[in-house]
């Protein structure tokens, strides 16, 4: 695993315009995001498809395919379950690549052949715009645990743009950073001031 403060079991696949071949998406993945197949345990792929982003969980040690949509919508299921075996076999065509393990004698997991899970109770979204903060969170609280039911509080967006500015891959962590403390630095003064006014009042 490089030296990066990322866990190795989380990997974001892009799928867009113009579309990248695995090998591409691979070299630039794999160095930074990953470790060998040998140590991954789950692999995160977020999936977005009509403007709403759900999650597929790569469970390797018990080889599922884990759909987890924070708005269920049967019209759409049959689409939705259909990109996940996509992102499935693109995946698999992925780790067929040596770099990817430490023998030289391996197996290519057969990931488009994992049973597909759709678990009941993970709870659901009720603003309609929240799917990537669900996803956010899922990947976040789910690394370690087979327990998907989660719940997106308000300070839910917070934590999660706290952990963005602070991610080393922000480019513009030390710009940003400054600029949060002297904005919080005003709003303490701020409301000092509306204190002292309201108690010279």
């Amino acid at each position: 695993m490089p030296n990066k403060e990322v866990d190795q079991e989380q990997l974001a696949l892009g799928l867009g315009a113009p579309y990248e071949p695995p090998k591409t998406l691979m070299d630039f993945y794999k160095k930074d995001f990953m470790g060998t197949v040998e140590v991954l345990r789950k692999i995160f792929l977020p999936i977005n498809n009509e403007k709403h982003w759900y999650l597929l969980v790569v469970d390797m040690s018990k080889q599922q395919l884990i759909l987890l949509d924070s708005k269920p919508d049967r019209k759409r299921s049959m689409w939705r379950r259909l990109y996940v075996q996509k992102m499935a076999i693109f995946l698999q065509e992925m780790l067929m690549d040596p770099s990817f393990y430490d023998s030289t004698t391996y197996n290519t997991p057969l990931i488009s052949n994992f049973t597909l899970i759709e678990p009941d109770y993970i709870g659901e979204q009720r603003d309609g715009t929240d799917c990537g903060i669900w996803v956010a969170h899922w990947m976040t609280d789910c690394v370690m645990f087979d327990y998907y039911k989660i719940s997106v509080l308000p300070k839910s967006r917070m934590c999660i743009a706290i952990d963005l500015v602070l991610s080393p891959y922000n480019k513009k962590k030390e710009e940003v950073v400054p600029k949060a403390v002297q904005n919080w630095e005003d709003l303490k003064t701020k409301r000092k001031n509306l204190v002292k006014k309201g108690l010279e009042d």
